[in-house]
């Protein structure tokens, strides 16, 4: 328990370890006796500086170039060079697109020509309606 002088009476206060409050009342003439702040650990020394380094040129020729991830992607999935995943949901979206635009045509086109023939049918009967 580490003991503490009274800023009052200077007489040894003795505090619980660790401080379980901020303020403490001293039991000689009941006054305020702060807490001592809590001690840091000290710092750690700073880490040593690498030592120089002296670069020896390479010429390459024991280690293969460094590929970039995507060459290594398409080179563990088989297909070197092939389109990505949004070159393929691209067209495929604009095909699904261009059938739905043909197929709406189409049935446009079907609706027309089956009023128009129906109204071809009716001006061109051979009975008339006599007014």
């Amino acid at each position: 328990m580490p003991t503490v002088a009274c800023p009052s009476c200077t007489k040894p206060v003795a505090l619980p370890d660790p401080p379980t409050a901020s303020v403490y009342s001293c039991p000689h003439c009941r006054g305020h006796v702060p807490a001592p702040a809590p001690r840091r650990a000290p710092a750690p020394p700073p880490a040593p500086k690498p030592a120089a380094f002296e670069f020896e040129p390479d010429d390459g020729a024991d280690e293969p170039a460094p590929r970039s991830r995507t060459a290594s992607r398409r080179a563990s999935h088989g297909t070197p060079g092939g389109p990505s995943w949004l070159t393929i949901f691209t067209a495929t979206l604009a095909a699904n697109v261009l059938a739905g635009a043909i197929i709406l045509f189409g049935v446009r086109l079907y609706i027309y020509w089956s009023i128009a023939d129906t109204v071809d049918k009716l001006n061109n009967s051979p009975t008339k309606v006599v007014k």
